[in-house]
């Protein structure tokens, strides 16, 4: 019996850790209402599988700089990024979600930049994008490195 009111603690401590986290996301600038107008918007990259089949996480609105955009892949240079950016944007991180990269189910996810999937290869199972939170667009989408594919670079 004590157990079960453990476990019924635990459970109610993650779920406001849960709810915090998104509240937390939320009052950064970024809700669940403007997840689905950049959903509504959202231009993926070639090879990339349907939206619902991601786990779609979103960072809140930053500005960054290009050597400080939160991604292990990363176009060089990006294009059209101005530099110095003074206006934010939103980093998202896509992983499929048939489990081959991560066993996450297939939702959209409000999450602290820190939390961003780390994951550096796996093809279009791992997309990468900038958002612009203001007009909803996508500025930029990439699938990340795929190491199953031959390597296509002239030999030096």
């Amino acid at each position: 019996m004590q157990n079960r009111s453990a476990s019924k603690g635990w459970s109610l401590a993650g779920a406001l850790l849960i709810a915090f986290g998104v509240a937390a996301c939320e009052t950064q600038g970024l809700g669940q209402s403007d997840v689905e107008r950049l959903e509504a918007n959202i231009r993926l990259p070639p090879g990339a599988y349907r939206l619902d089949a991601y786990a779609r996480f979103y960072a809140p609105p930053e500005v960054y700089a290009l050597d400080d955009l939160p991604f292990t892949t990363i176009l060089d240079p990006a294009p059209g990024w101005p530099e110095p950016r003074s206006e934010p944007v939103v980093a998202a991180v896509f992983v499929h979600a048939d489990g081959i990269v991560e066993d996450y189910p297939a939702k959209a996810y409000l999450v602290p930049e820190t939390e961003l999937p780390d994951l550096v290869h796996g093809g279009c199972h791992v997309v990468n994008l900038i958002l612009d939170p203001v007009t909803g667009e996508t500025l930029e989408s990439w699938c990340n490195y795929d190491s199953s594919m031959p390597d296509r670079r002239p030999p030096e």
